[in-house]
């Protein structure tokens, strides 16, 4: 049987009827990453240590309920609706009984909806320029991306389809499948992106507008080829000729092209 088995345990440490997952660390460590970039180049801007964890805070809150949100509404809307307390508490209802489940489900389209409207109410309290933060926070948004993907791969979800490459994967916590890791290829893209963005950063920063059309024109390039190799993720759509990714991952592109486009017309001015 082609292919490599994956099989692993998604939990790594069990508390009780806590369970400490790879998904939440590998997540919780690209944020601390990205937090640390983030700190080191707005202090470089004399943005205050405090004002700068508000401001993380502030895309902490709006990532998360961004993507949550977007998950339960765009998702599984049938189920959410049914069951409006899963949206934003770790828990699962059923039959009666209520059970401590953790969070299942974040949709990176929301995410960067909450981030860029958390961004964008720091920015009004302290009269900053928007797109000068949202140029800051594309350098490390990639970084974020490729880890929250390798989480996902630890926990053999967002599978590929059905593959006969000798990288396939079996992810055998699913079926016997093999299937394009999907999941690693869209991490690698986000690595090699961050790797390539930062050496030319100091003079992107200066091009208002650039690094955030670079990072959401690739980044969402990227998420809108993968899709077709991914198994589909909802029922309720399945008749389109594209999938609810694809459809979200639209608006960001364009958004990203405009704005790659704009900052070469500001620059040749």
């Amino acid at each position: 049987m082609n292919g490599i088995t994956w099989h692993p345990d998604p939990i790594l440490l069990q508390l009780g009827p806590l369970a400490v997952r790879y998904y939440s660390l590998l997540m919780t460590a690209g944020i601390l990453l990205g937090y640390l970039s983030l700190k080191k180049s707005l202090l470089r801007e004399k943005i205050s240590e405090i004002d700068i964890d508000r401001l993380f805070i502030r895309l902490v809150l709006g990532l998360f309920l961004g993507a949550r949100l977007a998950h339960c509404l765009f998702y599984d809307p049938g189920y959410y609706l049914a069951h409006p307390l899963e949206i934003l508490l770790p828990i699962q209802i059923s039959e009666g009984r209520i059970r401590f489940s953790g969070f299942s489900g974040l949709a990176s389209h929301g995410g960067v909806v909450g981030l860029l409207a958390a961004a964008y109410w720091w920015c009004r309290k302290l009269k900053r320029p928007y797109l000068w933060l949202f140029d800051h926070l594309a350098f490390v948004a990639p970084l974020i991306a490729a880890m929250i993907r390798l989480g996902n791969f630890f926990n053999s979800e967002i599978i590929g389809t059905p593959s006969t490459y000798p990288w396939s994967v079996r992810f055998t916590l699913i079926d016997q499948i093999p299937r394009h890791p999907v999941q690693l290829y869209e991490s690698l893209t986000y690595l090699v992106l961050y790797l390539l963005l930062i050496p030319g950063k100091a003079k992107r920063i200066e091009k208002r507008g650039q690094a955030s059309g670079i990072v959401l024109s690739i980044i969402f390039s990227a998420r809108f080829a993968l899709e077709f190799l991914k198994s589909a993720q909802e029922e309720y759509i399945s008749h389109f000729p594209i999938s609810m990714g694809q459809l979200l991952s639209l608006p960001f592109l364009l958004m990203g092209i405009w704005l790659w486009i704009h900052s070469k017309k500001k620059q040749a001015e």
